[in-house]
């Protein structure tokens, strides 16, 4: 899963000529390297891969801030589930 999440992200980020490595801790939301429109696609990946539904769980922009965060997101989601 956080392979699956680390390459997706950083497909979103090379599209916008962001080649720089990031490590699962790093912030993406909060430095600039993802904006709005990222998170959302990020969103959708996440709710069609790990079919989580974002209007049962809410939606909260932190989630997205990093690698660590996001995987630790959706296993709770499909722990849950």
């Amino acid at each position: 899963m956080r392979d699956e999440i680390r390459a997706f992200l950083a497909s979103i980020l090379q599209e916008k000529g962001d080649t720089a490595a990031f490590s699962d801790n790093d912030s993406l939301i909060l430095t600039g390297r993802l904006q709005s429109v990222d998170v959302l696609e990020l969103a959708m990946f996440i709710e069609k891969k790990y079919n989580i539904d974002f209007m049962e769980q809410g939606f909260d922009q932190d989630i997205f801030d990093s690698v660590d965060s996001i995987v630790s997101f959706v296993k709770r989601c499909v722990k849950a589930a």
